[in-house]
């Protein structure tokens, strides 16, 4: 139970600040992430050998399929992982994301969307007390 408050804590304000960001800043978003795409592999492998952490550590300390919250939290444990391995593996898979990156929809839908996600996690981890837990 701790460490599914934890991690939804963390996943809580990482989404919900992102999808702020996203909503307040796009102009800055997009630029970065129009840098991020034109930068040298170095920097995708880099981020995708971070994302393979990050999922690995959570799959190893929260790999609970109970609960929608808590599933919800390792099922983004997995996607994680995968989603590193398969920037590892098509290293130029994200030359595809040129035109959504410069699409100002991308920017206001995902970070409505990641808003939410945020509320939702931070539901869970700030505020949600489970009947009879201390």
């Amino acid at each position: 139970m701790k460490t599914s408050r934890f991690i939804s804590k963390i996943l809580g304000l990482v989404y919900f600040g992102a999808g702020l960001g996203y909503l307040v800043s796009a102009d800055h978003y997009q630029t970065m992430l129009e840098d991020f795409i034109s930068r040298p592999s170095y920097v995708l492998m880099l981020t995708a050998y971070l994302i393979i952490i990050g999922g690995i550590a959570i799959i190893e300390f929260h790999n609970i399929w109970k609960g929608l919250w808590r599933s919800a939290i390792t099922f983004i444990g997995w996607y994680a992982a995968i989603w590193g391995v398969i920037l590892l593996v098509f290293p130029n898979f994200y030359e595809g994301f040129g035109d959504l990156v410069e699409a100002r929809a991308y920017y206001t839908i995902g970070g409505a969307l990641a808003v939410l996600i945020g509320l939702y996690f931070g539901y869970y981890g700030f505020v949600w007390k489970e009947s009879g837990a201390n």
